[in-house]
């Protein structure tokens, strides 16, 4: 520093030693500041991977663990399940339900299951609009060679009449 900021410093009642510690101060704040930031960052990212984790092994264990299915009145009712397995055939059953045209569950003797009446659906639309696609190509073509076709004609007749 030179002599006439250490004068300025000395008439405001600052010394070096002051102003030393001050920065000290400063730095150590900051540097505190940025550990506690970083720490703070990695107890957040090592907590939620230990929650998604035990989320995950509750997720396991409860669709896994067998229970006994029971009646309204606590009666045992079938064998004892997971709920996987019952989500399992619920998936089942809802796809080889039978259908009537028009995907609604069937109530006849006759009707379509589920999924074939759905691959059937996504084939039919699937080739509706193919089919639609060319139509409309066939019949941009078919007008264009009637138009030429008339022209032609119409050409022919008035060049017979001349």
């Amino acid at each position: 520093m030179s002599d006439a900021n250490l004068a300025l410093l000395q008439e405001l009642g600052i010394d070096k030693v002051e102003i030393i510690n001050r920065v000290i101060e400063i730095i150590a704040d900051k540097v505190s500041s940025d550990i506690e930031y970083d720490f703070k960052k990695s107890i957040k990212q090592k907590s939620e991977q230990i929650v998604e984790k035990r989320i995950g092994e509750i997720v396991d264990e409860a669709t896994t663990k067998a229970f006994q299915p029971i009646t309204v009145w606590g009666e045992k009712k079938g064998e004892p399940t997971t709920i996987r397995d019952m989500l399992e055939n619920n998936v089942q059953n809802w796809w080889s339900a039978k259908v009537d045209n028009s995907g609604n569950p069937s109530t006849s003797y006759g009707g379509t299951p589920r999924a074939e009446w759905q691959a059937q659906k996504i084939v039919r639309e699937v080739v509706t609009k193919e089919m639609q696609n060319e139509l409309n190509a066939v019949i941009a073509d078919a007008k264009v060679q009637l138009s030429k076709a008339m022209s032609d004609k119409l050409t022919e007749y008035l060049k017979k009449w001349r």
